[in-house]
């Protein structure tokens, strides 16, 4: 099992959404900090939980501080699509991690 799987089940990913990429990085020898790239899968349009397809207009690119894995500072850097639903009206896509996983947002 690779680490991009690994992380998409730590982190209960579920499709479309999937781990783009990792950074370990060694800030000092106390410090170590952990940067996760998630991505949706689909580019052209957003699938809904109901079924429906919606034209993807735009990413909002977000960061959310997760809690730690394996002792690292840990932050999640999310491309949130956003789309046009079925009132015409532009909305963003859910946070593909639960909320109650995430200490803050930037």
């Amino acid at each position: 099992m690779n680490e991009f799987k690994i992380f998409s089940e730590a982190l209960k990913l579920k499709a479309p959404w999937l781990v783009k990429d990792i950074k370990f990085i060694e800030a000092n020898l106390s410090e170590k900090v952990l940067h996760i790239d998630l991505e949706y899968f689909f580019k052209e349009y957003y699938l809904h939980q109901d079924g429906s397809q919606y034209p993807i207009t735009e990413y909002l690119e977000v960061t959310h501080r997760h809690y730690n894995f394996l002792n690292c500072t840990c932050y999640l850097h999310i491309s949130l699509p956003c789309f046009l639903n079925s009132r015409h009206e532009n909305e963003q896509a859910p946070l593909p991690v639960n909320k109650k996983n995430l200490l803050s947002g930037y």
